[in-house]
């Protein structure tokens, strides 16, 4: 080789050492744990046909990512109850009773009298020598009647629990719907295609026979969720036809999520929000640290844990310093029935009575307020371990006349975040070395607004702090412009063109499903309570100014994964990568973080 390179010019030699450099720059930031190919199934969607927990494809592929098997060997400890069995029905009947035994003894938690505001506080804006807020007005008689139902239920859950309902050595991905969601879930849905996702998903409705699922929301199912790999689940084919109480009541809000996680088939699941986008593959967080080794894997908020000192009163479980961890936030969440099911159930617990009791325990109405802590809370009652991630989410959004609009949160990979933790490095620490790395972003939980394209075009707010920008700056009136800034700010946070790929999803399902979109034609406040009309045509005309005129790209709604071998992320490393991507100034994150 050094004879070659002498005997070359040197205009020659600067060839070769760019090729070389572009070889190493593709090893060094690859975005995959084992950086390394696997052979693996094409990414792209076409031809794809159901077979099943399975993707087949006409065609084999490389992907960055390893495949992820759906089925595994099992970590259950002994027989396991088959769902929709008779067996499975009686945990019902004895989950219900257990439910109903232990009913707090008064009717609801109340706060004390003459409070005004409350300090929002987030995590960052606290010390260790911080006191936990008390705004709740708890008598010693009714400390001991949460006692004694708390302590009821625990006994109870942990009886049950092994007869939890689930397929074994089965793992995949659930949602939940309703009709509002079913715009943005058709997006989260392809994303997670697109990315590469290949594990099965369930997406959990209620009853098959309440009034939206039919015929709308089944159709939808039928015609554009199925090809993905996506089942339409029901949640009461799951329980005991005569549904004793509390199971004869629609689940609505939290409960409906706890009922779907109740009722998975999968022996380990993730579940995401309906309004949640996966940046890559998922499907690795199932057989990597944290959760390979745990089970039970959570993710922060930006808020402190503002949960009252009356739950650790009877609970018995320690009170932790408030500095201790941010608060949880469930917009996505990792679980192994196998484990942890009893902690899921005593979560459950906490959300039959939430709104009454257990969400003013856990947030004394804070920002978040719901089932946040009841998944972390359900573990340390079952004194299970369990991982919550550290670092804090991310939020992400455009700058537009001056300003920032954050219109979601970025929660990052529990692997990085893990392999960083035991290496010693912390973003926000002033270390001498200040490496600053960041985990990747897994997962953007974009809630302000949700991706629905006709949230989208309808989004305006004429208050003085208005987020009348929300597709133009300018007051509304300028340039339409990206969800996450330019093109470039875009890769450099994520690692390819996510922002466009999103906008392009959402666009295929404004025309896909706008015939099925009951929420649509119906007056909404956000839209000065007008139907919303061709909302396909009016966002195709957005799509096209935004990024064929403005920027020259296509529309291009293929679920080709970015991450296949020669895909847009692999050109991206060749092209180039921006010099700040190594800056060390907190940017570096998608640089393959090794064990």
């Amino acid at each position: 080789m050094a004879i070659l390179a002498n005997s070359l010019t040197r205009h020659y030699r600067i060839i070769l050492a760019a090729f070389v450099a572009v070889i190493l720059l593709s090893s060094f930031f690859h975005p995959s744990t084992q950086r390394i190919y696997t052979q693996s199934f094409d990414n792209t969607i076409d031809g794809i046909r159901r077979n099943g927990n399975k993707l087949w494809s006409l065609g084999t592929g490389e992907s960055m990512f390893p495949d992820v098997p759906a089925q595994f060997q099992s970590n259950a400890s002994g027989p396991v109850v088959a769902p929709g069995s008779e067996e499975g029905f009686q945990f019902w009947r004895d989950y219900a009773e257990a439910i109903r035994n232990a009913k707090p003894g008064f009717a609801k938690i109340r706060e004390q009298e003459g409070l005004t505001g409350f300090p929002f506080a987030t995590y960052e804006g606290i010390s260790w020598d911080s006191s936990r807020a008390d705004r709740l007005d708890v008598s010693d008689s009714e400390l001991q009647m949460m006692r004694e139902s708390y302590n009821s239920a625990k006994a109870s859950m942990a009886a049950i629990a092994p007869r939890l309902p689930y397929v074994p050595g089965t793992r995949g991905i659930i949602f939940t719907v309703s009709t509002e969601s079913m715009s943005f879930l058709t997006v989260s849905l392809r994303m997670l295609r697109k990315v590469g996702s290949r594990l099965p998903v369930e997406v959990w409705i209620w009853d098959r026979k309440v009034e939206f699922a039919d015929p709308y929301l089944m159709s939808v199912c039928d015609k554009l969720w199925a090809p993905l790999n996506v089942r339409c689940m029901y949640t009461t084919d799951y329980q005991p036809p005569e549904r004793p109480a509390p199971l004869d009541e629609e689940s609505k809000k939290f409960q409906n999520k706890l009922d779907a996680m109740m009722s998975t088939t999968f022996e380990e699941f993730l579940f995401m929000d309906s309004d949640n986008i996966a940046v890559f593959p998922p499907d690795g967080l199932f057989v990597e640290a944290p959760f390979k080794d745990i089970g039970y894997t959570l993710w922060p908020d930006y808020w402190v844990d503002s949960s009252a000192k009356y739950f650790y009163d009877f609970s018995d479980i320690p009170e932790p310093n408030i500095r201790e961890r941010a608060s949880s936030e469930s917009g996505q969440f990792m679980m192994s029935k196998a484990t942890h099911a009893s902690a899921l159930l005593m979560a459950s617990y906490y959300m039959r009575y939430g709104e009454s009791h257990y969400e003013q325990l856990f947030t004394q109405g804070a920002m978040g307020m719901g089932d946040k802590e009841a998944f972390l809370k359900g573990a340390q009652a079952m004194e299970l371990p369990f991982y919550q991630v550290v670092e804090k989410p991310e939020r992400v959004g455009y700058r537009c006349d001056g300003g920032e609009r954050a219109i979601g949160s970025g929660q990052h990979h529990p692997g990085d975040d893990l392999k960083l933790r035991q290496y010693g490095i912390k973003s926000n620490s002033r270390d001498l070395l200040n490496d600053r790395v960041l985990p990747r972003i897994q997962f953007i939980h974009g809630n302000l607004p949700k991706y629905d394209p006709a949230r989208y075009l309808d989004w305006y707010d004429p208050s003085p702090d208005g987020w009348n920008d929300q597709l133009r700056c300018g007051k509304g009136k300028g340039l339409a412009h990206r969800l996450y800034g330019p093109k470039w700010l875009t890769m450099l946070k994520f690692g390819w063109d996510i922002d466009k790929a999103i906008f392009d999803q959402m666009l295929w399902s404004a025309c896909a499903t706008e015939e099925y979109q009951v929420t649509w034609w119906e007056p909404c406040w956000w839209n000065t309570y007008k139907p919303r009309l061709n909302v396909c045509k009016r966002f195709t005309e957005f799509h096209e100014e935004l990024f064929l005129k403005q920027e020259n790209l296509p529309y291009d709604p293929s679920l080709k994964s970015p991450f296949s071998k020669g895909g847009e992320y692999e050109q991206a490393v060749v092209q180039g990568l921006p010099s700040s991507w190594n800056s060390g100034k907190g940017t570096h994150r998608w640089g393959a973080i090794q064990a």
